[in-house]
């Protein structure tokens, strides 16, 4: 697994006729850059040029995402994650474990939860 920062496809911005459902990675790091943060201006820069992008084209939403506009400036879409990367045709997608470990911490605190008296 690596870390890398992930976002969902968009036709419009990745290329295709529609979006897929699938992560595209942006920037994938080894474990020495994550500790020295460089990964935080990279996040910055593609933020602002991801919202640029998305001004210029007016009244389009994603096929599969609700108010994806409003997720990306609230930067809820373009995140770090713990990533298995698979690369097909040069294109490098992923899949997200983000998602699962905490979906185990979430089980995980419910099945051991103190019960009070």
């Amino acid at each position: 697994m690596e870390i890398a920062i992930a976002e969902p496809h968009f036709h419009l911005i990745h290329g295709g006729t529609t979006s897929k459902n699938e992560y595209m990675v942006v920037y994938s790091y080894h474990l020495n850059d994550f500790y020295d943060y460089q990964w935080k201006d990279e996040m910055e820069f593609y933020h602002k040029n991801l919202v640029h992008k998305l001004n210029e084209y007016h009244n389009t939403e994603h096929d599969l995402i609700r108010n994806y506009r409003e997720g990306i400036k609230k930067q809820k879409l373009i995140q770090l994650h713990l990533v298995r990367i698979i690369e097909i045709n040069h294109v490098q997608t992923c899949i997200l474990y983000t998602y699962r470990i905490n979906l185990f911490k979430r089980i995980w605190r419910k099945k051991h939860a103190l019960v009070e008296i």
